[in-house]
């Protein structure tokens, strides 16, 4: 079930990016995140790459869901080496802050609840021992100057990291990925004119 909500939420993302095209800009989205695994080791660098749509909203609103690969991993003293997953990630940022210099810059506060779903993994590790499926949420700020945004925020992961039980692994059981990322995205495209201000240009 949790399987077919990923695949949906995507699907939905794809028909909005295919059909209302020109409502938005699209953009190509990297992360460099660093999370608090919540046990006795080093934090962890991970990172996120893919793509992004922003819908521009009235009262300094804008909506900007990203869909993207998002690999992180841990270690520790509990574990054998390095536990690296790769997910298919879609957050959905809710944006606002006043646009300046005539809309080229934008400064902005955003939350970001999102889903993400385990498609890769570390050849020794079994998928009866991953938490695929995962959530959570971010609250961060950026700035976004004429086509280059970028964002800093720190992320709440709801969930461990993986199903393991027993002893030795207790502590990375109960571990999960939250922490801050920092990302930058390069807009393309211009909002299109409404009807109204087209007319009057003829």
């Amino acid at each position: 079930m949790k399987k077919v909500v990923v695949l949906l939420a995507t699907a939905v993302l794809a028909a909005f990016i295919a059909t209302d095209a020109h409502a938005g800009r699209f953009g190509v989205k990297g992360s460099m995140n660093l999370a608090n695994t919540d046990f006795k080791t080093a934090p962890t660098v991970g990172y996120d790459l893919g793509i992004t749509w922003q819908w521009n909203l009235p009262l300094w609103f804008a909506i900007q869901p990203d869909l993207l690969y998002s690999v992180k991993g841990a270690t520790g003293a509990d574990i054998q080496g390095n536990l690296a997953t790769g997910h298919l990630k879609l957050p959905v940022n809710v944006q606002w802050g006043p646009r300046l210099a005539k809309k080229n810059i934008r400064i902005f506060a955003q939350a970001s609840p999102y889903v993400q779903y385990a498609v890769t993994k570390e050849q020794s590790a079994s998928w009866d021992d991953v938490n695929r499926f995962e959530c959570g949420a971010g609250v961060g700020a950026g700035i976004q100057l004429w086509c280059f945004q970028l964002t800093a925020q720190y992320n709440w992961h709801i969930g461990a990291l993986d199903n393991v039980n027993g002893t030795k692994l207790e502590n990375f059981n109960k571990a999960n990925a939250s922490g801050a990322s920092v990302s930058l995205a390069l807009m393309f495209g211009k909002k299109k004119k409404n009807n109204k201000t087209q007319t009057q240009q003829k």
